[in-house]
């Protein structure tokens, strides 16, 4: 009796094993098309954003004989741009960092300050042309 069980419970699981081969594994008869239906699936991705944050500049005009402003206040990170409106060369020295930079007529310098501090700058062509710059 126990080997008739035991061959039935074999021959249950061959019949399965051909049907779902059949069924899901065997591939269709040649001519034969299958469609199959999927679910749709949506997929929510985040979007990445730029801030843009933009740089502020503060602008001293070189005249002949003096710095306009003379004297400034900004914050870490802004910029100060000297403008040349002189007809000529102009020679900009600054306290911190050591820098001496010439300034052609007509152009600009622009420098960031990185770090809090009081600057001095002057031309050291001019006899009290100077200013200072004090970075919070």
């Amino acid at each position: 009796m126990k080997k008739i069980a035991i061959a039935i419970i074999l021959f249950s699981i061959l019949i399965f094993s051909v049907s779902f081969y059949f069924s899901f594994l065997a591939p269709p008869p040649e001519g034969t098309t299958t469609t199959t239906t999927l679910p749709a699936v949506t997929t929510t991705l985040p979007v990445a954003t730029t801030t843009t944050i933009q740089q502020v500049v503060h602008e001293i005009s070189i005249l002949t004989d003096k710095f306009e402003p003379s004297q400034l206040t900004i914050r870490v990170g802004e910029a100060v741009k000297w403008i040349n409106t002189d007809s000529k060369t102009r020679i900009l020295v600054l306290s911190n960092p050591p820098l001496e930079k010439n300034i052609l007529a007509g152009d600009s310098f622009k420098f960031t300050f990185n770090s809090a501090e009081t600057i001095e700058f002057w031309d050291p062509d001019v006899e009290n042309m100077a200013g200072s710059i004090v970075v919070s």
